[in-house]
């Protein structure tokens, strides 16, 4: 817990610089979607990645791992390897719920995000003693695919949600 400390400290600073001299210059529910958004990338780069700044003074010398075999632990029954597709498609579920509606663009452009988004991570994994793997970054784009069709049917919801959080509120002074 202590390696990780610093990284925390890092991104509750960031929090702090982007939403609280912004939290008055856009409706209730795009801060609530941008704050939900925030944890959720905060929550990924803590699975993925963290720690980092305790580790930096390892990464020059890093060795890079790759594994450029789609599945291939599954196909050799390598380890937890349907565990491990299953919470990377996890992972990224909310990224195909959550991110379409904060930039209002649709599937294909959502998938491409999911892909960028997957690819940095697998490629900074080596740095920090993980292996990059072509099948999470698959799984990742699989579940942020399925994420984006879940949230179909939640867009009209969360709309009305969305409108009423925006509402002006009366302040009642007695």
């Amino acid at each position: 817990m202590a390696s990780v400390l610093p990284d925390l400290l890092v991104q509750a600073g960031i929090f702090c610089l982007l939403f609280l001299p912004n939290r008055h210059k856009c409706a209730r529910s795009r801060r609530l979607l941008s704050g939900v958004l925030y944890v959720y990338f905060c929550a990924v780069l803590g699975l993925t990645l963290l720690p980092v700044l305790s580790r930096l003074s390892y990464v020059p010398a890093h060795t890079f791992s790759a594994n450029l075999r789609p599945f291939r632990d599954l196909l050799h029954g390598w380890g937890d390897s349907v565990g491990q597709i299953l919470l990377n498609v996890l992972l990224f579920l909310p990224f195909g719920v959550l991110l379409p509606r904060w930039t209002g663009r649709g599937f294909l452009v959502t998938l491409l995000q999911a892909a960028a988004c997957s690819a940095a991570i697998e490629l900074l994994q080596p740095f920090f003693d993980r292996t990059c793997d072509i099948t999470d970054l698959i799984t990742n784009v699989v579940g942020c695919a399925w994420g984006y069709l879940i949230g179909l049917p939640l867009a009209q919801p969360l709309r009305r949600l969305g409108d009423r959080l925006d509402r002006p509120t009366k302040n009642r002074h007695r």
